[in-house]
């Protein structure tokens, strides 16, 4: 997958070698316009899911003119794009999950490389 600075608003790609493991190498801005354009990159099937509850919680917004609905739902869809943007981000939570599945805790405790 190609990754490009203009196609995702805010894009740092972090290739150093001394970045932190639990780091993310791929970020970009917290916006519902970064979001929808690194899905749009990363993942077909979420991007359709994501446009969906974000016109959804627009529409309650709407409503009552509560927008920290739509707020949540943005940051909780970066945090997903960011996953399926860095595959070293994905295996770093998931080793983290199942450390914490067996009860290791010290898993709380961010790990350098």
């Amino acid at each position: 997958m190609s990754i490009t600075k203009p196609a995702i608003p805010g894009l740092v790609i972090d290739d150093s070698p001394d970045r932190p493991i639990y780091r993310p190498r791929v970020t970009f801005e917290c916006s519902a316009r970064a979001v929808r354009a690194a899905l749009t990159v990363a993942n077909a099937a979420a991007l359709a899911e994501f446009e969906h509850q974000f016109h959804v919680a627009m529409a309650e917004a709407d409503d009552d003119f509560d927008l920290r609905r739509v707020g949540r739902l943005v940051r909780h869809w970066w945090l997903r794009a960011i996953h399926y943007l860095d595959a070293d981000a994905t295996a770093y939570t998931a080793a983290v999950a199942d450390e914490l599945r067996h009860g290791d805790e010290s898993a709380l405790v961010p790990r350098v490389a």
